[in-house]
């Protein structure tokens, strides 16, 4: 929806499903992401809007996207649950999500912010602890700061 001054109003034909996080590239273009906000027949968890037209941004990652950020030069990431194989942050190259080596099957990255010096800093929660082995959920509070192009080094919280 987009506030017009006066009331609220749809930004086309809408999506389907939960968006969960909003973001504005730096042409203008608006990029929600979530759970099956595509078409029902094309449900994609990220979707661009162009002004006229909603369309998916890659076929190759999963659901669900819980934050969108934008990078100081202009790329544009996802962060949620195992997103793309080998993470749960992801870096849209024009072509394809690719991971920044986050997370996992096991772990949620839930909130992503950029630092004025342009460092990516990401939180996570770990769904299930992969040592018990029985798949018990033992919720452990994580924290990582990734800087762009550097690996992640996470640290607990103790938060």
């Amino acid at each position: 929806m987009k506030w017009d001054g006066v009331a609220w109003q749809p930004v086309g034909s809408g999506l389907n499903g939960l968006v969960q996080a909003l973001a504005v590239l730096p042409n203008g273009d608006i990029v929600a992401g979530g759970t099956l906000i595509g078409s029902p027949t094309n449900p994609t968890p990220v979707m661009r809007w162009d002004g006229a037209n909603w369309t998916p941004v890659g076929v190759n990652i999963t659901l669900p996207v819980y934050q969108l950020a934008l990078l100081p030069n202009g790329d544009l990431i996802a962060a949620g649950l195992a997103l793309v194989p080998g993470g749960s942050v992801a870096r849209w190259d024009g072509v394809d999500w690719v991971s920044l080596g986050i997370g996992g099957p096991t772990s949620s990255v839930m909130a992503l912010c950029v630092a004025s010096n342009g460092d990516l800093i990401a939180a996570r929660s770990r769904n299930r602890d992969p040592r018990s082995g029985d798949g018990t959920a033992r919720p452990g509070h994580k924290s990582a700061l990734i800087s762009p192009g550097a690996q992640a080094a996470d640290a607990t919280s103790t938060a």
